[in-house]
């Protein structure tokens, strides 16, 4: 991709359509965060720039796609059995998911990630509803790529005014990102006693605003307690109620940022603790559910 000429970095600096975006510097005990979050173009991709130092990310999924891009320093992560370093020039593909971690004892490590949801991707890729699109490696190496989606993070964020080209570029580049690293496939069936995986996940979503217990979805899987708790933990990685309570948090996410206000959203999604809401929230986000507005 061509670098943009001077006109262009002008139209940039002088014209922007609108973009939703929230910023929020704060300390913790051992690193220094600043995160940003903005809304994009295109309905169900988020974008959102960390910076950081010395960070600890416990195990935790996403809902969505993340594509991520370290700019500067170097972070490791957990995922599918494998430790991984990555840093500037790779890209760190996260399917929805999928459990992992992620590491750094650098001063500072800054990186840019593309959220994007699960019927986005299938509408850009034009690909049916039951199909899931699965990278092949959590972090490839491919500079081109990297150069090109690094550029696109920046232009869309900031509000490049040739919403064209941007349209064109980041199409043409995810399907090109996808057809290299990535297949389409019937997603695979993983048991839990009578029911699977795919179908307590669609039970926690439709029950999402209600008082869950393990021994709820347990009874949904013809289990008890513990083998329920035993088994989805050698699934997944992490508990039923760290699976929930990502699923709340992520599906806040998108209603906060569709505008609907936090007290309404905490409720939706089960939380019956506005403070309770707000500190999880910036547990996972870095940001309170306000700072999103």
């Amino acid at each position: 991709m061509a670098s943009l000429t001077a006109t262009s970095l002008l139209l940039l600096a002088v014209t922007r359509f609108f973009c939703h975006c929230s910023h929020l510097r704060f300390v913790t005990r051992n690193s220094v965060i600043a995160i940003t979050h903005h809304s994009s173009l295109f309905a169900g991709v988020n974008l959102i720039n960390v910076q950081h130092s010395t960070l600890n990310f416990s195990k935790h999924l996403h809902l969505t796609y993340h594509i991520g891009l370290i700019t500067q320093g170097t972070q490791s992560f957990n995922a599918k059995g494998k430790n991984v370093i990555n840093g500037p020039g790779q890209l760190q593909l996260m399917d929805p998911g999928i459990t992992h971690d992620g590491s750094s004892n650098e001063l500072k490590v800054s990186s840019k990630i593309f959220s994007i949801s699960v019927s986005a991707i299938h509408e850009f890729l034009d690909q049916k509803n039951t199909s899931l699109l699965t990278f092949s490696d959590n972090c490839i190496e491919d500079q081109s790529l990297y150069s090109i989606f690094s550029q696109l993070h920046t232009h869309m964020a900031a509000g490049y005014a040739n919403t064209l080209w941007l349209e064109s570029v980041f199409l043409s580049n995810l399907t090109l990102l996808a057809t290299r690293y990535g297949h389409f496939t019937e997603p695979k069936v993983y048991c839990l006693g009578r029911s699977n995986l795919a179908k307590l996940n669609a039970f926690m979503h439709e029950h999402i605003a209600e008082k869950l217990t393990v021994s709820r979805l347990a009874n949904e899987c013809n289990l008890t307690d513990i083998q329920l708790l035993r088994q989805f933990k050698a699934l997944t990685g992490i508990t039923p109620f760290a699976w929930l309570l990502r699923i709340r948090l992520e599906t806040a996410l998108q209603l906060l940022q569709s505008g609907i206000r936090s007290t309404d959203v905490a409720m939706r999604v089960g939380f019956y603790d506005q403070a309770h809401f707000i500190n999880a929230f910036k547990r996972a986000y870095g940001i309170k559910p306000s700072q999103l507005y």
